[in-house]
C-alpha cells in the first residue's frame, strides 16, 4: 500500500495574499471616527475639570 505524502505546512503565499485582501477592506467608516474624536473631547473635558476641583 502506498501512502501520498500531505505537506501539513499552511500556504503561506495563499494565507499571505488573503490576509493583505482583508486588511485593504477593513476601515473604520467616519461616523465611528467622529464618535470616538467627540468621545475623546469629552473625555480630555472631564480631566480638566477633575484638575479644577
Amino acid at each position: 500500500m502506498r501512502q501520498s505524502h500531505i505537506d501539513p505546512r499552511p500556504d503561506i503565499r495563499h494565507q499571505s495574499e488573503a490576509a493583505h485582501r482583508v486588511a485593504a477592506t477593513i476601515e473604520p467608516s467616519s461616523d465611528l471616527l467622529d464618535r470616538a474624536q467627540a468621545g475623546w473631547e469629552r473625555f480630555l473635558d472631564s480631566c480638566e475639570e477633575a484638575r479644577d476641583e
